[in-house]
């Protein structure tokens, strides 16, 4: 689990690290406005979280409970890769069809921008196409517990991507186009790679009986496919919620304005996700133990608090306490850090009530109530929904930062109800 969690750490300080040196270059090379453009590009990325419905999460769990069995492994990835192959395509066209509508229509652009747009988006829908099937794969090396080689794969991609990308940009042209088909090809190699080296490892003697065991395997699936029911309607919805900020502002702020807002955006995304490998390598272990004892003992809780506090609250309370230094180092940019700093430091306090309710969050999942997770996720929503209707318009990017404050703190609360209603249940019965 150490050596997982480790790699998977360091994979994600990497790539986030790279993700955060990069910006300023990009900014100098694109401009804030044509980086906005591709902003405005990325954030298109909802479509396919939305489409994803928590199969990628879901994906870890099944391939966990068949470690072992080549066949049974096999069967899943056949399974699984008509899916995903499926819901891709689903993807690729939606965007195709509706980049012109996009770019013309639903972001605030002018008309250079909008045409310049539009074509980025054509590109980034090849991107999304490639990614959402390499989410399988990634899903499959993790099931598998093999978080080390995987993560390695993906540092090596995600770093040559943004090399690639700052050399053609500054060298050859830059234009948010060809960011976006440099990203489209990386994928696609990071995906090939995947692809050959999974199958070499699931290559079974009897491939021929493959498509039997799949067959054979569907009825014992139902179980599984109505709690993926549960999940997928819960995580959809908390999608929905965890999305409104960009849904919102894509549609009533400039291109410029949005561009500022992803800036600050992807610190905060970065500072969220350094709780994750932590999470991810401990949930099994987490898992075993509600298993055995119904609930979480109180040195799994000491070892999920402890995680919470050394990769989520401490990175908060360092980014907002040094905002206006870490924005000086990384930017340079008087105008972007002026306009930028009071929403970055709403978006921490965020993320700490959120790596608050991660951990809760991880035991209900490992306890298997995921109708606690809908009934949480659908109060949210409606919360955040109705401050979202009567905000003040004028709040500009701001905006941003309070829709993801009321939405981390009615989670919260509803986390909170939920783990004293546990004890108290517990109690009860020690009791009796």
């Amino acid at each position: 689990m150490v050596r997982n969690a480790t790699s998977s750490m360091f994979a994600l300080v990497w790539l986030n690290l790279l993700s955060i040196l990069a910006i300023p270059l990009y900014i100098k090379i694109l401009g804030v406005s044509e980086r906005g453009i591709v902003a405005a590009c990325v954030s298109l990325q909802i479509i396919a979280n939305f489409v994803d419905a928590g199969f990628s999460q879901i994906v870890p769990r099944w391939v966990a409970t068949a470690a072992g069995n080549i066949k049974l492994l096999r069967s899943y990835l056949i399974l699984f890769r008509r899916i995903f192959f499926v819901l891709a395509l689903f993807i690729f066209i939606l965007l195709q069809s509706s980049a012109s509508y996009l770019a013309h229509d639903w972001f605030v652009t002018s008309l250079a921008e909008a045409e310049a747009l539009e074509l980025a988006i054509r590109i980034f829908a090849f991107q999304l196409f490639f990614q959402f099937i390499n989410s399988l794969y990634i899903g499959f090396w993790f099931g598998m517990a093999q978080q080390v080689a995987v993560n390695a794969r993906t540092c090596l991609f995600g770093t040559i991507k943004h090399v690639v990308a700052i050399s053609v940009l500054f060298f050859i042209q830059s234009a948010p186009w060809l960011y976006t088909l440099i990203f489209a090809a990386v994928a696609f190699l990071e995906l090939a790679a995947n692809f050959q080296i999974l199958e070499r490892v699931l290559r079974d003697d009897a491939g021929s009986h493959a498509e039997t065991a799949v067959f054979n395997e569907k009825l014992k699936l139902n179980h599984f496919l109505k709690e993926v029911l549960i999940l997928s309607v819960s995580i959809i919805i908390g999608l929905s919620a965890s999305q409104l900020d960009r849904i919102v502002l894509s549609a009533t702020l400039s291109v410029k304005e949005l561009g500022i807002y992803a800036v600050m955006f992807s610190v905060a995304a970065a500072v969220l996700q350094l709780q994750s490998p932590w999470m991810k390598a401990n949930f099994p272990n987490l898992v075993k133990n509600v298993k055995e004892n119904t609930f979480p003992t109180a040195s799994q809780f000491l070892i999920i608090i402890s995680g919470c506090l050394v990769f989520g609250l401490l990175p908060c309370f360092i980014v907002y306490t040094y905002c206006d230094l870490i924005l000086d180092i990384w930017l340079n940019n008087n105008d972007l850090r002026d306009a930028g700093k009071p929403v970055l430091k709403i978006l921490m306090i965020s993320i700490g009530l959120n790596s608050i309710y991660s951990v809760l969050y991880q035991i209900i999942i490992a306890s298997s109530k995921d109708k606690i997770v809908l009934a949480i996720n659908i109060f949210s929503t409606g919360t955040t929904l109705v401050f979202i209707i009567f905000a003040d318009e004028n709040l500009g990017v701001l905006l941003g930062g309070y829709i993801w404050l009321v939405l981390t703190t009615s989670q919260l609360i509803c986390g909170l109800i939920w783990l004293l209603m546990q004890f108290n249940s517990r109690y009860r019965q020690s009791r009796n």
